[in-house]
Parts: C-alpha cells; sequence; structure tokens
C-alpha cells in the first residue's frame, strides 16, 4: 500500500591509502566498546536502544560529501509478542489467589502484574511510546549528521530526489517507520524553512506484502533450520528445560503449593515480561525483585542459544541464517547502484526485525557478529544480541562522492562507525571503503537466488 508519493576510476592518492584502518588502531575509526553489563546482556534483543555511545564521527577525507544512504532498521521497543505473556501469567496469579496458594511476594507481584496488563493488554506486537521516541530520535540524528543527504529531496533544489521507503507489514514496523520521519521532519526548522519556504520532502513510503521477500524472507532451507524438530533442537529442549529450571527459588517464592502449575512456563513468561519492563512506560510497575542475576542469566542463555542457532554463524548451522539475507543484501546492492546511475533517490529506508538485520550482519560480516563458537551453550560469552540488534537496532550505509566520481561508503551499525570483518577488504581512509571493492566482496557473499517467496512473521 502506498502512503503517499511525493566506479573508482582514480586513485585516491597514498596519503588515504596510509590511513587505512588496521586491527591494531582500530579506535581510531569509533569503533564501540567491546564491553557491555550484564543487565543490558541478559536483556537480549528486548534491550531498549541505547542509542549512540560513541558520537565521535570521521571525517570524510577531502572533497567528498554525502549524497545517499541505504538504512536497515529494526522496529523499535514494542510491547510483548501479543498478549498472551501478560493476561497467562496474570490468571496463573489470581487462580493461585483464589486457592489462598500465593505467597505475600506473590500477592505482591499479582498487584504489578494487574498494573502492567492494565496499561498493556490490547497492545500486543504494537510499537511502545518508548519505540516511538527512539525512532525518532534515529530520523533526527540522521538528518542532523546528513543534512546534504536530505536536502537532496526537497522539491525546488539543484536535484530533486526522493526517499525510498519501505516497511515490513506486521504493524509496528509501520509505526516505526512512521516515528523515523517524524524525527526526520522535526529537523526542517525555521532556518530551513527561511531557505526553503513552503517545502517539504519527496517521499514514497509503502508497506505491501511484495517487498517482504527482501525486508524478512525465511529461504527453504532456513524454515528447516528454524522447525521445532530440526537436529539440534533435542539437545537445547533439555538445556531449556534444565537451565530454565535451575532453581526452585522463584516458583516457592511465589507458590506455597504449585500443584498442577507449569512451572516452566511460569518462569519463562517471566522472563519476558521483566526484560521487557524496559521497553513499556507502565509507572507503578516495578519486577525488578522477581529474579536472581543468576537466574537471569540461566533463562537468558537459554534464548542465546536458540538465537545464536537460527541468526548467527554458528557452525552447526551451514551458514544458513547468514545466507536467508541474500535477497535483503541484494536489494541493498541493487538500489545503491540504482541511486548512483540514477541520481533520484537520496536513501533507501527499510523497516523490519530482528532476526532479518541479524542474518545481514552476519552474512556481511559486520565487526563483532561473526563469532563461530562450536558450543551454543557458550554463545553468550562471545556472540551478545542484546549490543548486536537491541530494540531499534539499524544498519547505514553513507555513500559519499567527490567531484571526480569517486565513491566511498561508510557503515554505522547502531549509529556508530564499524568495519568489516575480512583481512582482504581494506578501508581506504578511517572507516571509509571504496564503494567499488565493498560491493565485489558483498556481492561474492550472496547466496543463489529462490522464487520462494513465503513470508513468516517473526517470533521477536
Amino acid at each position: 500500500m502506498r502512503l503517499y508519493d511525493a566506479a573508482v576510476s582514480a586513485l585516491l592518492g597514498a596519503s588515504l591509502l596510509l590511513g587505512a584502518c588496521t586491527t591494531s588502531d582500530r579506535e581510531h575509526c569509533s569503533l564501540p566498546d567491546d564491553r557491555i553489563s550484564m543487565d543490558d546482556i541478559v536483556s537480549g534483543v528486548y534491550r531498549a536502544y541505547p542509542g549512540p555511545q560513541n558520537a565521535v564521527m570521521t571525517p570524510a577525507p577531502d572533497g567528498y560529501t554525502p549524497f545517499y544512504i541505504s538504512l536497515y532498521n529494526r522496529h523499535g521497543s514494542r510491547y510483548q509478542p501479543n498478549d498472551k505473556r501478560y493476561a497467562n501469567t496474570r490468571q496463573r496469579l489470581r487462580e493461585a489467589q483464589e486457592r489462598g496458594t500465593l505467597t505475600p511476594f506473590g500477592e505482591t507481584c499479582l498487584s504489578e502484574i494487574e498494573v502492567l496488563c492494565d496499561s498493556c493488554l490490547g497492545h500486543g506486537g504494537l510499537l511502545t511510546s518508548v519505540g516511538v521516541t527512539q525512532l525518532a530520535g534515529i530520523g533526527q540524528r540522521m538528518f542532523k549528521n546528513y543534512p546534504e543527504v536530505f536536502i537532496q529531496s526537497i522539491p525546488g533544489t539543484d536535484r530533486q530526489k526522493r526517499i525510498n521507503a519501505y516497511a515490513s507489514v506486521v504493524k509496528r514496523c509501520g509505526q516505526s517507520m512512521g516515528a523515523f520521519f517524524a524525527g526526520l521532519f522535526s529537523q526542517m526548522n525555521e532556518p530551513f524553512y527561511e531557505r526553503f519556504p513552503g517545502q517539504a520532502f519527496n517521499v514514497m513510503a509503502e508497506t505491501d506484502s511484495a517487498n517482504m521477500k527482501f525486508i524478512a524472507y525465511d529461504t527453504p532451507e532456513m524454515r528447516i533450520l528454524s522447525a521445532k524438530d530440526a537436529f539440534w533442537q533435542a539437545d537445547y529442549q533439555k538445556f531449556y528445560v534444565e537451565h530454565t529450571l535451575m532453581s526452585s527459588r522463584i516458583i516457592d517464592n511465589f507458590f506455597t503449593d504449585a500443584t498442577g502449575l507449569d512451572s516452566l512456563q511460569f518462569i519463562d513468561d517471566l522472563y519476558w515480561l521483566v526484560i521487557g519492563m524496559q521497553n513499556v512506560n507502565v509507572p507503578g510497575c516495578k519486577l525488578d525483585n522477581v529474579f536472581m542475576p543468576d537466574e537471569l542469566l540461566e533463562c537468558y542463555r537459554c534464548v542465546n542459544y536458540r538465537m545464536y542457532i537460527c541468526n548467527a554463524d554458528a557452525p552447526m548451522s551451514n551458514h544458513i541464517p547468514a545466507l536467508s539475507a541474500s535477497s535483503l543484501l541484494k536489494n541493498i546492492i541493487s538500489c545503491a547502484d540504482g541511486a548512483i546511475s540514477s541520481d533520484s533517490v537520496c536513501a533507501t529506508l527499510r523497516f523490519g526485525h530482528d532476526t532479518n538485520l541479524l542474518r545481514l550482519l552476519t552474512l556481511m560480516k559486520v565487526h563483532g557478529c561473526t563469532a563461530q563458537i562450536e558450543d551454543p551453550t557458550e554463545a553468550w560469552k562471545h556472540w551478545q544480541e542484546a549490543d548486536i540488534c537491541p530494540m531499534g537496532a539499524n544498519l547505514q550505509m553513507v555513500f559519499y562522492r567527490n567531484a571526480e566520481g569517486n565513491i566511498l561508503v561508510k557503515l554505522l551499525h547502531n549509529e556508530q562507525e564499524t568495519l568489516i570483518d575480512q583481512h582482504n577488504l581494506r578501508p581506504v581512509y578511517g572507516p571509509y571503503y571504496l564503494w567499488d571493492d565493498l560491493r565485489s566482496f558483498l556481492t561474492q557473499q550472496l547466496g543463489a537466488d529462490t522464487a520462494d517467496t513465503e513470508f513468516i512473521e517473526p517470533v521477536q
């Protein structure tokens, strides 16, 4: 549904080559600190977007100006995927209260859960006010950092370019796109209107199932790998049960008699509600005393186990998750080619999901996203999804051009400069890559095309 219409030919010089960013001097490229707090780690992909932690940006080489941005943005903070976790948790506690088997601590938590349900029930899967703020902030900062790109989309300027935007058909992604544009438009302040009186951006935005083949696509191989009867599931289920129920303290803290309770499901639902509190704005509700730190970690290790196999580069996954992002990466390359050749588009913005962004980052071999761990129970120590793909996570590719037509590209992961972890692909200066070099590398990562375009809504 349409919402509204509206090759490097010269050497860059020895001085640029001497500025190439190596492993030993990555700090000069403003790469984020690899360390992350345990509180954030155990939140996994439910971590609320922290915003750019290192605002320092490496200036482009002299003579280069940004002219095009390619974005893939996970939706912002949302409610639980559906209402079940809220309603089921409340129902179990209410039933225990009626039986007289709820402890004083359980009574207190039921009061908190009642407040949570009053605020959240009916909104399952939708963007929260926290998510709106996140995406608006990303839009604001993108305009602030690269005004030259977006001024090109103002009618009456030298080149009247267009912003192309695509959102997943899942409603929270369209809401995220709207919040992003609200932030982008908010930068059209008084000085801007003095320069371009009565003008607005030239935008084409779509939420169309036809676009899901690149915004959120699972290959047939990916569906087999993530199926409930996949080869790794038996070991995972054993690990999940053992570590979710690692302590009877949680159940004993809530119930004097837990006969008939599905303890595994109760703890699992509680875990998601607790770590999801950072994504909702619910005054009067506090659940931070439900779990001990080691209990949260054990629950998270189970989540990370599954996420690592299905969305990263686990050896046992045989690169299937990464290759599932081939249609997305192909779209990124082709849209960039079109923007360069036709000079009619200044930005391509995509709003989708965590799993697809995780796989894209793996396929592109973005720094920090390619850990290969033989034992998935230990993956959490090396592949930290809370840092890689929190709510609102994004990958931005900013294209620069000089008067001679030479093109450089800088990658931003969660609005921080980053690099490609590939020894034979080197930036020419700081985090800036020659587009020809980067394009050639990315093209080599693509998997085979497939005519199968079925979309299965992600869980997260």
